[in-house]
C-alpha cells in the first residue's frame, strides 16, 4: 500500500464530507474552519472550538475548559463531529484530494470550500 501523504498545513475553510465513514446526515451541512491555532465550527459558543498542534501528519486537539458556553440546541451530527474531533490524532490526504483526520476510532473527511 502507498503511504498517504500528510498535508503540510491544515489551515483553511472546509466542508465536512463525512464523519466516521458516513456522510453528514440530517439534511445539514457543516463548515469547519481551521486557523493556525484553532479548529471550530458554528455554533462556536456551544463548545465547538478546539486548540490544536499539527506537525508532519500528527495532530493533537484540545477543547479549552475555561471557554464560556452558550446553552443552545445542537444537531446530533454536530455532536458526532465534536466527538470525532476530540479523538483525532493524525491527518492525511485522501485520493480525491480531501483531508482525512482520524484517530481514536473516529475519522472526519474534509474538502476545501
Amino acid at each position: 500500500t502507498v503511504q498517504a501523504e500528510a498535508p503540510a498545513s491544515l489551515v483553511g475553510e472546509y466542508r465536512v464530507a463525512g464523519i466516521d465513514g458516513t456522510e453528514v446526515g440530517g439534511g445539514i451541512g457543516i463548515g469547519l474552519s481551521i486557523t493556525e491555532t484553532n479548529i471550530f465550527y458554528d455554533p462556536r459558543c456551544a463548545g465547538f472550538d478546539w486548540t490544536y498542534t499539527y506537525e508532519g501528519g500528527a495532530l493533537t486537539t484540545e477543547r479549552p475548559a475555561d471557554r464560556p458556553v452558550c446553552k443552545i440546541a445542537v444537531h446530533p451530527e454536530q455532536q458526532r463531529l465534536a466527538a470525532a474531533l476530540d479523538a483525532v490524532t493524525q491527518a492525511e490526504r485522501t485520493p480525491s484530494n480531501g483531508i482525512e483526520i482520524s484517530g481514536g476510532g473516529h475519522s472526519v473527511t474534509l474538502f476545501s470550500q
